[in-house]
């Protein structure tokens, strides 16, 4: 099981509001579901926090590398590019 974070969320809820820090939640969201296909389980913990369930231990850090890859790009919300880090 691996625990990921995302920061920044207060920051981005403060500058966006809330509507639109969880537009850019979905987005993370859908991304890590595209990313990780079948290969783990993707649950939400609380509101900027989620697991993955990585049944497979020989794809655990290809699995870890293809999620890190999503934060190399910016997401837009309402016309506006944000950026998101993410901590395992």
């Amino acid at each position: 099981v691996v625990v990921i974070e995302l920061f920044r969320m207060q920051e981005i809820d403060t500058a966006v509001g809330d509507e639109s820090a969880n537009a850019l939640i979905l987005q993370v969201v859908k991304r890590l579901k595209e990313v990780i296909g079948n290969d783990a389980i993707l649950g939400r913990l609380q509101s900027n926090r989620f697991a993955l369930l990585i049944p497979d231990e020989s794809s655990y850090m290809d699995v870890l590398k293809r999620c890190e890859s999503l934060f190399e790009f910016s997401y837009e919300v309402n016309s506006i590019p944000l950026f998101i880090e993410m901590r395992f």
